[in-house]
This record gives structure tokens, C-alpha cells and sequence, in this order.
């Protein structure tokens, strides 16, 4: 190998001293006699992508292909966030906040289909507000949130059909998902 290096590298800068040029080849050493010469010359570099492989078979797509394979596709959180805004009247800070992950999306959805398109702002400001704060204290995410969407869900249609006030609504929030309160001790149960 080093042979044909050496050899190689020589006879390129004689070529080239000698006012020769040197052209892309695929090149053949011979040890007996001590040098190279060429066996084929070599196209350019963006025509080896083109070679066409005789082992795979056409592929015809017709547009029903193409709609099914779009109609399967999830939506993106570009068209999340731009439905967020057009049909739901949120912010654009809002709506990239609630489109960051795919499961905060899907909570803010499924809250959303319970209490409905018109209390999208105050079901966003919620998740925003309580639930991430609750989140960031108990130091987990959306995915392994405590409350469910639907737990969430009945304590804004009490806000919406005026059960509960907003500031009553925020401490029993607080209690969902906790463990039951033991017993005081001393106290006898009847």
C-alpha cells in the first residue's frame, strides 16, 4: 500500500511539473513493476447518486396514497399553536407555551373538550398558572401530573357555573391528588 502511495504521489507531481493534469481515475498498482496505471475513468462525484438499483421495483404513488399518509400525521405544533390562536382567541406566548411537549397539548385538550371552546383562555391560564406551579414544587412534569385533565375539568366548570370562586377553586385544587389525611390522634371516633 505504501509503495503505491509513494509511486502515486511522485508521478502526480511529474505530471503536474511537466505541465500535464491529472484526471479522476480508479488506478491499479502493480508491485512487480513498481507502479500504477489506470482502469477506468471515474465520473464526477454528484453522478455516483444516480445510479439507479436494479433491485428495487417502481413505485407508482397516487394521490389517494398521499392523502391517507397525510391524514394519518399528527399535527404539528406549528398548526397547534396557529389553531390556538385563530380558533381559540389565545396569545401566541400562550399558545407556544401549551404546544412546548405533546403532552402538555394533550392535558390542555382534554381539559379543553370538557369545559369547552369558550373558556379556553381561563382552562390555559389555569394550566400556565396552578398546575405548573404545582408541578415545579412537587419537581415533576405534565406527563406524571397529579390532577387529572378531567379532575381539572370539574374544577373550572365550578368557577364557570359559580360554585366555587376562583381563590376557593385554587385550595381545592391543592388538595387533588394528595394522599388522604390520617386521622388526628387523640381524637375517639364514634
Amino acid at each position: 500500500m505504501q509503495q503505491a502511495i509513494d509511486y502515486e504521489v511522485q508521478w502526480q507531481i511529474d505530471t503536474l511539473e511537466n505541465g500535464g493534469k491529472i484526471h479522476q481515475a480508479t488506478v491499479l498498482f502493480d508491485p512487480d513493476k513498481g507502479s500504477t496505471h489506470a482502469m477506468r475513468s471515474k465520473e464526477e462525484a454528484h453522478d455516483y447518486r444516480y445510479f439507479p438499483d436494479p433491485d428495487l421495483l417502481p413505485l407508482d404513488i397516487t394521490p389517494a396514497m398521499l392523502e391517507q399518509a397525510r391524514a394519518s400525521l399528527p399535527e404539528l405544533p406549528q398548526a397547534k399553536r396557529e389553531r390556538y390562536v385563530n380558533e381559540l382567541g389565545l396569545s401566541a406566548y400562550d399558545a407556544s407555551i401549551l404546544t412546548a411537549s405533546r403532552e402538555m397539548a394533550d392535558y390542555f385538550e382534554d381539559t379543553l373538550a370538557v369545559v369547552g371552546k369558550d373558556n379556553a383562555k381561563m382552562c390555559a391560564n389555569w394550566l400556565m398558572g396552578e398546575v405548573a406551579a404545582r408541578l415545579n414544587r412537587e419537581g415533576k412534569d405534565i406527563a406524571n401530573c397529579p390532577v387529572s385533565a378531567a379532575d381539572l375539568a370539574g374544577v373550572l366548570l365550578r368557577i364557570i357555573d359559580g360554585t366555587l370562586s376562583n381563590n376557593s377553586a385554587k385550595v381545592g385544587f391543592d388538595a387533588l391528588g394528595q394522599p388522604a389525611q390520617e386521622p388526628m390522634s387523640g381524637l375517639s371516633e364514634r
